[in-house]
């Protein structure tokens, strides 16, 4: 299985700078190195603050003519969205990647894109996104990482063909909530992803299982100001994001 995670962070400029994204970029590449976090290697996780939609296409048709097999896609900072067009990120100032075309570039992979940014329409002013904290997952330099790993990687091998997950920390005419922490869905994917990791049961914990649990909290916290969604090509297959196999 050849995989690799695209880490994008946008902090924005002085005035509307964002805080949280170093420590969220830091936070998601701590839960991949982690066993639980399906145990990705250092040269398979590629983060930076400072693509642009012309170096992430080659980095991503480079990755291709690797034979990559999965893209883990996760990206931080300021995003808007046209009505009845689509969603947007903002890679660098005046530098907008549509989620459209994000997905055309991947089409024919298995991949999973994990969006903190709001999808308020064009407008609308983003609020503020602060920084995020990640608890501790197990030590990645376990004896027992190759379980991890197989067991990820055979979920993997099981979506279908072209797989295509996309999760949004809003719906679309919403703003991410910040908290005194970090980005609210951000923080509570990976406070989650933590407890599942030391306290819950041995088995696959994929993206769904998690976003079901924290978007429902999320829009009762919020009274339905952010309401977190996830659109995926198939209602039953998910991609793994937790992992603990059985070892003994």
């Amino acid at each position: 299985m050849k995989r690799v995670a695209i880490i994008i962070g946008n902090e924005g400029k002085m005035r509307n700078f964002l805080p949280g994204v170093s420590k969220d970029m830091a936070n998601f590449k701590k839960l991949l190195l982690s066993d639980v976090g399906g145990a990705w290697e250092e040269n398979e996780i590629i983060s930076s603050k400072f693509w642009s939609t012309s170096s992430l296409k080659r980095e991503i048709d480079r990755q291709k003519s690797f034979g990559t097999d999965y893209f883990f896609i996760i990206f931080s900072g300021h995003g808007y969205a046209i009505k009845n067009n689509d969603t947007f990120f903002e890679l660098a100032e005046n530098d907008d990647l549509a989620l459209g075309t994000l997905r055309r570039w991947v089409q024919f992979k298995k991949t999973l894109i994990i969006a903190d940014s709001c999808r308020k329409y064009i407008d609308i002013i983003e609020k503020a996104h602060v920084e995020s904290y990640l608890r501790t997952f197990y030590d990645s330099r376990s004896i027992l990482r190759t379980k991890y790993r197989t067991l990820y990687d055979n979920e993997i091998d099981r979506l279908e063909a072209f797989h295509n997950t996309f999760i949004a920390s809003t719906n679309l005419d919403e703003c991410a909530e910040d908290t005194e922490e970090g980005g609210l869905y951000t923080k509570k994917l990976l406070d989650l992803a933590s407890s599942v990791a030391i306290h819950g049961r041995d088995g696959v914990y994929t993206i769904k299982n998690l976003h079901e649990v924290i978007s429902s909290q999320i829009a009762e916290e919020t009274h339905h100001r952010q309401t977190p969604q996830i659109y995926s090509t198939s209602t039953i297959q998910s991609p793994p994001f937790i992992v603990k196999p059985r070892i003994f």
